[in-house]
């Protein structure tokens, strides 16, 4: 399964895992307006995606735990809404869905470590 895991996780290391913005490149403005219509729409509470910090290793595990929470709403937003910049889709397939949530399994013993230390 880590094998998997790390192979999907150079797979995904050209995606922009950020829906909100990614480095340098900002997002549509109405990309937040979407999601929060999308989660209305879905009966689902306002929420909004963590954003990767750079200097904390973390909150990538975080950002990634969110993406995996909103899954349903992410793929209805994907489904019909260009997202990226220039009008591309994005399409995470489920295998990538199924990567990102053994990443979080995975990844969440580290985070709970790191923060009692």
């Amino acid at each position: 399964m880590t094998t998997h895991v790390a192979g999907e996780m150079v797979a995904l290391s050209g995606v922009p895992l950020s829906f909100v913005e990614s480095p340098g490149v900002p997002a549509p403005p109405q990309t937040p307006g979407l999601l929060r219509e999308k989660q209305d729409d879905m009966g689902m509470a306002d929420y909004v995606i963590v954003q990767d910090m750079p200097t904390r290793w973390n909150s990538t595990l975080d950002m990634i735990a969110c993406l995996v929470e909103q899954k349903g709403v992410l793929e209805a937003m994907m489904s019909n809404t260009p997202i990226l910049p220039g009008g591309r889709e994005l399409d995470i397939t489920a295998t990538n869905w199924l990567t990102l949530s053994q990443m979080v399994d995975i990844l969440k013993p580290f985070k709970e470590t790191t923060m009692v230390l």
